[in-house]
């Protein structure tokens, strides 16, 4: 038997060409723009005048709560009697202080009108009703009335009124924080409820309004 040598046949291979070297992609080189003149100095100045409107803000407006700084606490009910007759119910229009401030202005404050300062009297913002109980038993009532010069915003005027059991008995002018307080001197005899009215004659953001040495005569 014949001894044949088998031969592995080989595949000749092509020989792998090497990858080309690729060359690279050119880079856009954008010189760097000046800065503008002055841009850190408009800058720092914005950051400075931001820190201070974030500062000065608050201080500012402390500053104008100190000017109407509060004397006394805040009235949690009312309770207002003068002369032995008791206000039986009394509101304002100002709704973070919406009970009238027996012998202080409506924050707490002295009662001022123009440049006298009252001792004794009814702080309040309008508008306003007081409301109290005279029973038929009050003969004479008097008072003065004003705008209250902390409440001086501009403009704004109010008018006084009082009512006996329904039926105006007064009515004041137009009032201003430069107008003297009107004095109020009425005969009540008979009458059962009196309501003193504070009114704004316009926009009411100042209204303050005082009534002070009230009197009431059996």
């Amino acid at each position: 038997m014949e001894n044949r040598t088998k031969k592995r046949k080989t595949s000749k291979r092509a020989p792998r060409k090497s990858a080309e070297p690729v060359a690279p992609t050119p880079t856009l080189q954008v010189p760097n723009s000046p800065e503008p003149e002055g841009s850190n100095f408009l800058l720092i100045l914005i950051l400075i005048l931001g820190l201070g409107f974030v500062v000065g803000g608050p201080l500012i407006w402390l500053g104008a709560f100190k000017k109407h700084s509060y004397a006394a606490p805040t009235p949690q009910k009312l309770d207002i009697t003068i002369n032995g007759i008791r206000a039986i119910s009394g509101n304002t229009g100002w709704v973070a202080h919406p009970i009238p401030f027996l012998n202080h202005n409506i924050v707490g404050g002295p009662l001022k009108i123009g440049k006298v300062t009252y001792p004794h009297g009814i702080g309040t913002h309008a508008p306003s009703t007081i409301v109290f109980n005279l029973a038929g038993q009050v003969k004479k009532f008097s008072c003065m009335a004003g705008a209250d010069i902390g409440g001086s915003g501009g403009n704004d005027s109010i008018y006084f009124m009082v009512r006996g059991d329904g039926k105006k008995l007064y009515r004041s002018p137009k009032l201003t924080v430069q107008s003297p307080p009107v004095s109020i001197h009425l005969n009540v005899t008979g009458i059962k409820q009196l309501s003193l009215i504070e009114n704004p004659t316009g926009d009411y953001h100042w209204c303050w309004g005082d009534w002070v040495n009230l009197q009431f005569t059996r």
